[in-house]
């Protein structure tokens, strides 16, 4: 007859507890959340960034328009990129005779109490 001598080996370690699965997971769940909180932190960055830019652009042409005199208006919307953006002129005089400061302010036509921009120039305004 034949006898086997099979030795089972004594394995202290073979695989990880459920107590270290749970606690690996507890951990790589906050991290996704902290990343995931991270993104979406960003993107809504990027899109007040972007929603900034467009309403300096809006100032900058209204100055452009208001300088030239093709702009009589001291207050108007202007739709830029999809976004109404409401803008208000304003003038003031300065220390230097003939000078004017002029200052455009820019803002969401959702929000008009939150500026998104403000631009400020000087125009010489004597006869030449």
């Amino acid at each position: 007859m034949l006898k086997a001598n099979v030795q089972f080996k004594s394995r202290k370690h073979a695989g990880f507890t459920l107590i270290e699965v749970m606690v690996a997971l507890l951990i790589l769940s906050i991290v996704v959340s902290a990343l995931s909180f991270a993104m979406t932190q960003s993107t809504r960055n990027i899109a007040q960034l972007k929603q900034r830019q467009f309403a300096l652009w809006v100032a900058q042409n209204t100055l452009n328009s208001h300088v030239i005199g093709a702009q009589p208006r001291t207050q108007g919307e202007s739709n830029f990129a999809g976004i109404n953006f409401l803008w208000e002129i304003s003038r003031a005089n300065t220390d230097t005779k003939n000078f004017k400061k002029i200052t455009i302010n820019v803002a969401n036509k959702k929000a008009p109490e939150y500026s998104l921009a403000q631009l400020i120039a000087f125009k010489d305004e004597s006869e030449q």
